[in-house]
């Protein structure tokens, strides 16, 4: 498998056969190397995203695409890796070269492409300065929006009132993102993006000058501006509140350098931003709470500071206690981590182990005490607050991810108890997700010679589902809990008999395919066939692509050429009334199609 094929699989099959849609349907615009190594795309989809995708010899190294897609590889970005390897002549897909009406062949070599240097880098260094600047000039009186991110950018060098020079560069690009309607879409929104990410750069910049004045002036402008909008825009792919965030984080970042009297505006700021409801909604009035104990700078700030907390406090608990709904105020974990944040700075140590013995129910608190107690080594302590029924049947307790399970494994080893060890662990691995570590800690706990025993042993209690927990528990996922041992034992038998079985599964077949691949390529291939005939009883475009898309991946498996012709006639054959599934094996098979 080359490094290419290899990121796609990275994706899922579900968003690889998309991506290649995409590309098959000429949905990738304006492709460009602009730089070695660094390429640049627009993508058609329910808008016009635009996508980065950057390259070390052929592996993808860094990629980037403005979509709301929240998963790690979006099918934008797939795509445009299809796009790459078909501008550098890469064998991103093997297509026979014969025509349909004649037996597949093999497929024509191609010939890797060349990367060259930057043009661009070789004309800044000779241009001069007085015809650079006269392009940007004419540039910016050309090109919308180009004034605002270069300005944005640049404002720094701006001899003007810090905040009224950035407020107006923020309003005039809202203003120009806004439709007729007082509305800032979805596609409006990247319009956005370019002038803030350039202010964000531009307030690093000036913080690394020790200019933390004009840096704070930027976040709060941002924040002020940003939220004001957020009832008349559309958010979706969370850009918008995502700025918000990382303004916060950035006067995190100013307070720990900034004066007292820079830190005693931000907290008279912070404080006045809180009381009003500019923030309802936005989700990030907890990190405005957050903040607070960063910019304390003398008795009365610390005076108003607990005064908040203590009312924020009584509102929040009076509410849990009623059951009722409460938008717009802080929660109670917010209000006591802060309050136990300024303890800690304050040297109030005492205090802040009070307020988390008090809190306990809250399961951050208590993994607090827990770690603290396994930091002081009172084990026995830590493992006590871990088995507390409280949190092992409340939030945070018996579910796949369980830190306090966890945490009793990770007590367990540093205690050297194998019993405790081996239970955690199966524990862990039986009821949550598959885990390497976990599959290893359990077979340390076994002398090497006894260890295939009880792998057998383990295989069949997954198997029988005689496992249970202390509290009634089975195994989740018994068939990838198999898979799993199958893999780390080298049982690739049973694991193609185990695919074989589970078929229907088409997640796990897809996970399992390329591991069995060069243990039994054509048992591999009648499987892919069969999973082919499977989902061609099912009708719709989507379901034609992802047959058209395992149907080039079965052509691409030793010998694989022949079986995919005749299946593919064997389709066209029999659901000949379907022109959108013959339409996608034409664009997946252009010359095997006419």
């Amino acid at each position: 498998m080359n490094p290419w094929e290899s990121f796609i699989r990275q994706a899922g099959t579900t968003i690889a056969q998309r991506g290649l849609a995409y590309f098959m349907d000429g949905l990738v615009d304006d492709l460009e190397e602009i730089e070695s190594g660094f390429w640049t795309a627009s993508v058609h989809g329910s808008d016009l995203y635009f996508v980065t995708v950057e390259t070390t010899g052929d592996e993808v190294t860094d990629w980037l695409c403005d979509c709301p897609y929240d998963g790690a590889i979006c099918k934008h970005v797939v795509a445009v890796v299809y796009g790459i390897q078909e501008q550098n002549q890469l064998p991103y897909a093997e297509e026979p070269a014969s025509e349909v009406s004649s037996a597949p062949g093999k497929p024509p070599k191609k010939k890797a492409g060349k990367s060259g240097g930057s043009r661009v880098d070789q004309i800044f260094a000779r241009v001069s300065d007085a015809d650079l600047r006269d392009f940007v000039s004419n540039v910016i009186k050309t090109e919308p929006g180009l004034k605002n991110l270069f300005l944005a950018r640049f404002a720094g060098l701006l001899e003007e009132d810090p905040e009224k020079k950035y407020r107006t560069i923020i309003t005039s690009t809202l203003k120009s993102a806004t439709n007729r309607y007082g509305f800032i879409d979805y596609q409006s929104t990247h319009k956005v993006d370019r002038i803030v990410t350039s202010l964000f750069t531009t307030a690093g910049e000036l913080y690394g000058q020790s200019n933390t004045e004009e840096a704070a002036a930027i976040c709060r402008v941002i924040i002020e501006e940003i939220s004001g909008i957020m009832d008349s825009a559309d958010d979706s792919g969370g850009a918008l509140g995502g700025y918000l965030l990382e303004a916060i984080s950035e006067l995190h970042t100013i307070a720990d350098m900034a004066p007292d009297d820079l830190r005693s505006q931000l907290f008279t700021w912070c404080m006045g931003e809180l009381s009003t409801s500019r923030y309802r909604y936005t989700g990030i009035e907890h990190d405005f709470i957050i903040l607070l104990p960063d910019l304390v700078t003398g008795p009365h700030q610390e005076q108003a500071f607990f005064e908040y907390i203590d009312n924020g406090l009584k509102l929040a608990r009076t509410t849990r206690r009623e059951n009722t709904m409460w938008f717009g105020h802080s929660d109670e974990r917010s209000l006591l981590a802060a309050l136990m944040d300024y303890h800690e700075r304050t040297g109030r140590n005492e205090e802040h182990i009070r307020i988390l013995e008090s809190n306990i129910h809250i399961p951050e608190f208590r993994m607090q005490l827990i770690e603290k107690a396994i930091d002081d080594r009172e084990y026995d302590k830590a493992k006590k607050l871990c088995l507390d029924p409280v949190a092992m049947k409340g939030p945070g307790g018996y579910h796949q991810h369980n830190p306090y399970r966890e945490t009793l494994l990770q007590i367990a080893k540093l205690t050297g108890d194998t019993g405790d060890i081996r239970k955690w662990s199966l524990d862990l691995f039986l009821y949550g997700w598959n885990n390497d570590a976990v599959y290893a800690d359990y077979k340390s706990t076994w002398p090497a010679e006894q260890w295939n025993s009880a792998c057998e042993d383990l295989i069949t209690m997954i198997r029988d589902n005689t496992w249970k927990s202390v509290d009634g528990r089975s195994v989740s996922e018994p068939a990838s809990k198999l898979a799993h041992i199958y893999i780390k034992e080298g049982y690739w038998q049973r694991l193609l008999l185990l695919a074989r079985q589970n078929i229907t599964d088409l997640r796990l077949f897809d996970n399992l395919k390329p591991l069995l691949i060069p243990h039994y390529p054509e048992e591999v291939m009648e499987m892919l066939a069969t999973v082919i005939e499977m989902l061609s009883t099912q009708t719709g475009r989507e379901n034609y692509r992802d047959i058209a898309a395992r149907l080039r991946e079965l052509s691409q498996l030793p010998g694989g050429d022949e079986r995919t012709y005749e299946l593919m006639k064997e389709l066209l054959s029999t659901y000949r009334n379907r022109p959108a599934m013959k339409e996608e094996f034409k664009k997946a098979f252009p010359k095997w199609v006419q």
